[in-house]
């Protein structure tokens, strides 16, 4: 489960998105659009210190579905530092640093055992007037393993892209690798991979990750 603060956040979420996703060569459209949240899920952090989320976006006005995987951590992180996002205020944790997913090997990690083992999205617990309550959930997910797998080890990630805008994010990792597709329009090849799918809204569905386990 993860544990939700009732907090204020400069910016917000889905204004660091909109600076953002922009510069991104898979993005299409104007560099000054506001985003409308469509779905979000959180997978844990083992250790308890890095927040795991992603989000799913789209224009005001309409247009593409983007996934934007987002990490949230204490402190600047050297190792994923080519997906850094930007940093934020959190009225109570403090200063955040939020990264790309794809480039951080907590979220990688962790998606890697949702693929392989069934996993689905984590409750999400706030304290509202004394009492713990869970918050409503905008989507779910779900991996299409069953854990007969041995979960294999991570090392360094090796982040690439794929597709002729760059809207795939390839991230290799040991004998691992994961696809991210960056914009939900279905051409996630699915073939003989292990998959994560997502399901939001009335029946819209979409693969959201892949996993392969390479030979050797």
């Amino acid at each position: 489960m993860a544990i939700v603060h009732k907090a204020s956040l400069s910016p917000t979420k889905l204004e660091l998105i909109a600076s953002w996703l922009p510069t991104r060569p898979w993005f299409g459209g104007d560099a000054d659009v506001a985003f409308t949240q469509v779905g979000a899920f959180r997978f844990d952090d083992p250790a308890g210190e890095v927040g795991l989320q992603v989000l799913l976006v789209r224009p005001e006005g309409g247009g593409p579905l983007y996934q934007v995987p987002m990490t949230y951590r204490s402190a600047p992180f050297d190792e994923a530092g080519a997906g850094l996002m930007g940093e934020m205020a959190h009225s109570v944790l403090g200063p955040r640093w939020v990264y790309d997913g794809c480039h951080d090997p907590i979220f990688v990690g962790e998606l890697v055992r949702a693929v392989l083992t069934g996993g689905t999205e984590v409750d999400e617990l706030v304290e509202v007037d004394g009492k713990v309550v869970n918050l409503p959930k905008s989507m779910h997910v779900s991996g299409s393993g069953d854990g007969s797998v041995t979960l294999p080890a991570l090392g360094t990630l090796d982040v690439r892209t794929a597709g002729g805008d760059d809207s795939t994010a390839v991230v290799r990792s040991g004998s691992v690798e994961i696809t991210v597709p960056r914009v939900l329009d279905g051409r996630v090849d699915i073939a003989g991979v292990a998959t994560l799918t997502g399901s939001w809204g009335d029946g819209d569905s979409a693969c959201l990750a892949t996993v392969r386990l390479l030979d050797g």
